[in-house]
């Protein structure tokens, strides 16, 4: 039963976690990625206007040199549109399709890059729709000795009894096999391999159609008279239209859905009286499993007509992209058939774990899962594929294992069905075949039951039911009871579910609703009536489910439910959602900022890198402006605590959890919107600093404070021991714009908060930092290392980095992507006491603007007693400012007035018209100050003429003074 996965706004899985074939873990490919262009971008047009190929600018800023080609060629393209095209109604749904799928391209790298984290930065780009791995993708077949070649499965499957039930006139339905390519020429395939009549016979000048240079048929493809080849790397010119095999494997899966049966020769195959169309995506090496460009394959197959397409091949990770096609493949009306892997384990393979396409797992003679499947709650039925017998190159047979070979079985009986069912929809045969299924739970152990389907394949059954019944939920809406859309601990929940009648009507529809996960809700009401359903029928449940959250449910917990639909008659499907509670992040958007914290010091996301769960950092409807947010606090590299990256970009420090998970009053004591969270870390010697913090989130919605939010921490120091240097601050990595690109970070000399501004474009947000109870500490950071900054976060952000910029620095950052960290310190708490450090998150259209925020910000503090300290420039020079009296007489008190402009080991002396020194104000380092002082007594010097040193590292600074009696 394929699953139903309804993501809500607080689901924490992604979908790019998944399974493949060998190791059960998706298997990116290195150096490649998939992104779609948003419609209309300028990204997108310039990369049209380029041929769909070659460099994109967009990305050369951020990831460097590369090249690009389409993901679905222009061939392709041009045969969806020319399928779609056949009838006029259906012209806008061309356009819609065809001008999707040509907006995904494939980016290869020509040089090492971390793939992962330029998806990152792209997701924030409006100009990109999505951005996501490549993915490997193979076949799912597992060798085995030549064994004595005995069809056993097909009396298994009742196929004889089923052939006597198809009409003596039909069409015969086309099934396409993309796998590496088909032996055409097979004795027992050559009479059953379809030829395109649009590529057949003499053109007007006597020459072949199948070999005359022509598109004669207009559907992009030159000479495809019997399929083409995918599997050429770069320009679809580069392909060609003969799709004779490399490894074995595609010609062994055609003769299973489709060998010429009854012919004295070789086999006999499940779907006998299909038409078979090759479309290669596997090299022309025998020994290669790899195979390529398979959804442009998919593509082609369904312009061609394919009712039925068999993919028994494929990988883990779930991708956008192929999503895509597979969903426009099925508006052509193709029915998809894939297998669902071979690695043994119990989790999802693509493409059979896609809604809607047909996902079959293996069993063997005795309908017991084959040790090698994959079982899962997307597998939809099970057939046989234990030692299968069928064709292989060179007028040959051998016997195969995999769910490669109970794919295309499953294919050749979906083709039996189309014949007799010549009206159903590729929707209608796939429901046919998995509502005639035998059920096989009892042959298995119990961790399999219910994961291998409806049941094993019956063939007879699937040409004679004329009363199969399937409904299928295709949407579930979720209520809350405080109507915010996050599913808090007991809290309750309505599922309001619509359910749609595929196959015969039914009678008096039933929803019933129960548990799989280990921990269950508290229903409340766990049925639901449906009423009658004619064939093809959608209706809404006519009252929802409804259950309550346990009160002690942990924190981002996944109900898995299963939803039974019965009828009069019994049992009619059954299928899986899954609904994500008590969630640890909270977004406020009560002003003109929207941003979210979660219980674990971050800001912006609660995921990162994938950058799903929370809405960033907004304002007034903009793009998401903040790729990472994340508090850190130390007194060393060594004793740091943070939620920020970590020295794999790609990866985060996990060094606080949540005591009390993120609450939000509406409205609060202070503000509109309040938040509290409760964190700490877990005091470990080697690597955390000792620290539970209690932090609050303020938003106000007056006028004069729409355009900022204040956050405060208050800081206990649990470690046991005095901090005599302890620093507390946020790192921000900005994103204003593309990916970040002509990006700014700076610190206002006159205001004090750092800020961050695009360069190119004037009409983006400006988003800004304020550091609200102590004197800032300031570090901008160009993400690469560039412009002279000796921090790199592009190959991770490490200890020492940390630590660096939270004691400030860099005041001003280069032109491309940019972070900054701000922050308060040095501090001192003893042990067990409590220090506050809050700041204000800013952001308006102008620096004006944001200066406002700022200062209406500092008053707000002030006023409602959350914390704050007037700011104190830091001075654009180091330099004696001041020395009085001047000169003075033996028995005043000399004060010397100097100012740094940044943290600096310092050197002050007085000394004689020698060079001698006479006193000495060393200090071993200062933080960037104005209005510093020493103070001594004259009575200290003979009279005489005397000079103040001022030493830095920075340079020296010397101003004379005299003393008299």
């Amino acid at each position: 039963m394929k699953s139903v996965r309804f993501i809500v706004a607080c689901l924490i899985s992604s979908l790019l976690l998944s399974h493949s074939a060998y190791s059960g873990e998706a298997r990116p490919i290195a150096g490649k990625l998939v992104i779609k262009f948003s419609e209309n971008s300028l990204a997108g047009m310039q990369w049209a206007g380029a041929g769909r190929t070659g460099s994109i600018p967009l990305l050369k800023k951020i990831a460097g040199e590369h090249f690009s080609r389409a993901y679905i060629g222009d061939n392709v393209l041009k045969a969806i549109a020319k399928r779609l095209d056949a009838s006029n109604p259906r012209r806008t749904s061309a356009y819609s399709v065809t001008q999707s799928l040509s907006r995904i391209c494939i980016v290869e790298f020509t040089s090492p890059v971390e793939v992962s984290a330029i998806i990152s930065k792209l997701q924030s780009d409006n100009q990109i729709e999505y951005a996501e791995p490549m993915y490997e993708r193979s076949i799912s077949e597992i060798p085995n000795d030549p064994l004595y070649g005995t069809q056993y499965f097909l009396p298994q499957i009742q196929i004889f009894d089923a052939w006597d039930e198809l009409p003596v006139d039909f069409k015969k339905p086309l099934i396409a096999i993309v796998d590496t390519g088909v032996d055409y020429l097979h004795e027992d395939l050559a009479a059953n391999i379809f030829i395109n009549p649009g590529e057949d016979g003499n053109d007007a000048q006597g020459k072949s159609k199948r070999t005359n240079g022509i598109d004669d048929d207009g559907n992009g493809f030159t000479d495809d008279w019997h399929g083409w080849d995918f599997t050429a790397v770069g320009s679809s010119s580069t392909q060609d239209n003969d799709p004779l095999p490399g490894h074995k494997h595609g010609t062994h899966v055609a003769g299973l859905a489709g060998a010429v049966t009854n012919n004295k020769t070789g086999i006999a195959s499940a779907g006998r009286f299909i038409d078979i169309l090759p479309v290669k995506i596997g090299p022309s090496d025998p020994n290669v499993e790899a195979v390529y460009n398979s959804y442009e394959g998919i593509a082609y197959a369904a312009a061609m007509g394919a009712k039925i397409i068999n993919c028994s091949w494929g990988g883990g990770g779930a991708s956008e992209a192929e999503q895509e096609v597979t969903t426009a493949a099925m508006s052509l009306g193709s029915l998809i058939i894939a297998a669902a892997g071979n690695s043994g384990i119990e989790g999802g393979f693509y493409p059979a774990a896609y809604p809607g396409v047909l996902s079959v797992a293996s069993v063997n003679w005795d309908d017991v899962k084959s040790s090698f499947s994959n079982y899962h709650r997307t597998v939809d039925i099970s057939t046989p594929g234990d030692d299968i017998f069928s064709t292989v190159p060179g007028n040959k047979y051998e016997n195969l294992s995999g769910t490669s070979m109970s794919s295309p079985i499953t294919a050749g009986v979906a083709g039996l069905v189309a014949i007799k069912f010549p009206n159903y929809s590729a929707l209608q045969i796939g429901e046919q075949l998995k509502a005639t299924a035998d059920n096989i739970d009892s042959k298995q152990i119990s961790q399999y039951r219910g994961l291998l389907g409806t049941g094993r394949l019956n063939a007879f059954r699937a040409v004679t039911e004329t009363n199969a019944r399937s409904a299928i939920v295709t949407r579930v809406r979720i209520a809350d009871e405080n109507k915010d859309s996050i599913f808090e601990a007991g809290e309750e929940l309505k599922l309001f579910i619509t359910v749609h009648n595929v196959l015969a009507p039914v009678t008096n529809a039933q929803i019933e609703v129960t548990p799989v996960s280990e921990i269950s809700p508290q229903f409340i009401q766990q049925t639901a009536s449906v009423g009658n359903l004619s064939t093809n029928e959608i209706r809404d449940a006519a009252t929802p489910i409804i259950f309550k959250i346990p009160s002690d449910i942990p924190y981002n917990y996944i109900f898995e439910l299963s939803v039974l639909i019965r009828d009069d008659n019994g049992t009619i499907s059954r299928q899986t959602i899954a609904v994500t509670v008590h969630p640890t992040y909270r977004t406020f958007a009560a002003n003109n900022i929207t941003a979210t914290f979660n219980s674990e010091g971050n800001i912006g996301f609660n995921d990162f890198p994938e950058n799903s769960q929370g809405e960033g950092f907004l304002y007034k409807g903009s793009d998401n402006l903040l790729y990472e947010g994340a508090f850190m606090a130390g007194i060393s590299p060594e004793r740091l605590s943070n939620s920020a990256r970590n020295n794999d970009q790609t990866e985060r420090d996990f060094s606080f959890h949540p005591v009390e998970v993120i609450k939000v009053l509406k409205p609060g004591t202070l503000a509109v919107e309040e938040g509290t969270i409760t964190f700490t870390d877990d005091n470990n010697p080697l690597e955390d600093v000792g620290i539970r913090v209690h932090q609050n989130v303020y938003q106000f919605n007056e006028p004069g404070r729409e355009d900022f939010i204040i956050t405060s921490y208050d800081i206990i120091n649990t470690s046991g021991a005095d901090f005599q240097d302890f620093y507390a601050g946020i790192f921000f990595d900005w994103d204003i714009g593309p990916a970040g690109q002509y990006n700014q970070a700076r610190i206002s000399a006159d205001e004090g908060f750092g800020y961050v501004l695009n360069t190119q474009d004037a009409s983006l947000p400006w988003v800004g930092v304020q550091v609200l109870s102590h004197q800032p500490n300031f570090t901008a950071i160009d993400n690469d290392g560039g412009n002279g900054t000796s921090i790199n976060i592009y190959d991770g952000f490490d200890r020492s980095e940390k630590w660096a910029s939270l004691q400030g620095g860099r005041r001003q950052s280069g032109v491309s992507d940019v972070s900054f960290v701000i922050s308060a310190g040095p501090l001192k708490i003893r042990r067990g006491d409590t220090t506050r450090v809050a700041f204000s998150l800013l952001a308006a259209h102008s620096f004006t603007g944001l200066r406002a925020a700022a200062q209406n910000a500092l008053k707000t503090s002030s006023e409602l007693g959350i914390d704050t300290v007037a700011f104190l420039p830091t001075p654009d020079a180091t330099r004696i400012t001041g020395l009085y009296p001047n000169p003075a007489n033996n028995r005043d008190l000399i004060t010397i007035v100097y100012s740094l402009s940044e943290e600096s080991p310092v050197h002050l002396r007085v000394i004689d018209i020698l060079g001698k020194e006479i006193l000495n104000f060393d200090a071993e380092s200062q933080v960037a100050a104005d209005g510093l002082t020493v103070s001594f007594k004259s009575s200290e010097l003979p009279q005489g003429q005397y000079f103040v040193q001022l030493v830095t590292s920075s340079g020296a600074h010397v101003v004379p003074f005299v003393v008299f009696e």
